[in-house]
């Protein structure tokens, strides 16, 4: 059930082996489900790959980037991020994000702070997201 992202597109593998050569056989992609993604998805994602990737965020940095101002931009993020902090996940201060040893291990609770669907996951009752445990 691979994962990829294309430009503004993002796309899912089928999840079974048996679906995935089933479209090969056929010859169709392997793709289960994509969307294309908006300028606020395209934000996020960026977010959630520089946390992940290299455990650090410089905000001023990426915010003159995308032309927005990040604390106001993700101001109910940060909120999230500082019971994050006081948990001894995160390091923030004015300009950075950073995990912390602790967070590494946890980083995927870190980067659902920005997950945009996530809400709309959990109120359609239907899991569709792997558990960060």
């Amino acid at each position: 059930s691979s994962i990829g992202h294309i430009g503004r597109s993002f796309h899912q593998n089928a999840r079974s082996l048996q679906g995935y050569y089933m479209a090969i056989d056929h010859g169709h992609l392997t793709l289960q489900r994509g969307m294309l993604l908006n300028d606020d998805d395209i934000i996020r994602a960026e977010v959630i790959q520089q946390l992940m990737c290299d455990g650090e965020l410089d905000t001023r940095a990426f915010g003159q980037y995308y032309g927005i101002d990040f604390n106001e931009y993700f101001a109910a993020e940060m909120r999230k991020l500082g019971e994050l902090q006081a948990d001894g996940l995160v390091n923030l201060s004015q300009d950075r994000i950073a995990l912390t040893d602790r967070g590494r291990f946890l980083m995927r609770i870190v980067a659902m702070c920005f997950d945009a669907y996530l809400d709309q996951a959990a109120d359609a009752l239907k899991p569709i997201y792997s558990k960060a445990l």
